[in-house]
């Protein structure tokens, strides 16, 4: 699960660093594990800052977190997307181990 908390870090690095401007009052980063069948995760991370920006496409980014958050994802052979929410939201989406 080495993946899992390296793509967190990452993500949560990311709304600190960006997400959120300094006179904000109300910084919420939320982040949602589901298990469904006992081997399908769905992994839910909102925060409530500015958002992604307009045309924002997670495949083509050249920022260095996006394309380690994607290699992440990748080694879990998991998908990534966008979600919409009022921030930025991401869901990803992996089985679990044997």
């Amino acid at each position: 699960m080495t993946p899992v908390s390296l793509i967190l870090n990452e993500l949560i690095t990311n709304s600190l660093k960006y997400a959120f401007k300094d006179e904000d009052e109300n910084k919420t980063i939320s982040i949602r594990f589901k298990v469904k069948n006992n081997k399908d995760v769905e992994l839910i991370f909102k925060d409530n800052g500015i958002g992604l920006p307009e045309g924002f496409d997670m495949a083509s980014t050249s920022g260095i977190g996006f394309i380690v958050i994607n290699s992440l994802v990748s080694q879990l052979d998991g998908e990534i997307s966008t979600i919409d929410c009022d921030g930025t939201g991401f869901k990803i989406e992996f089985k679990l181990l044997d």
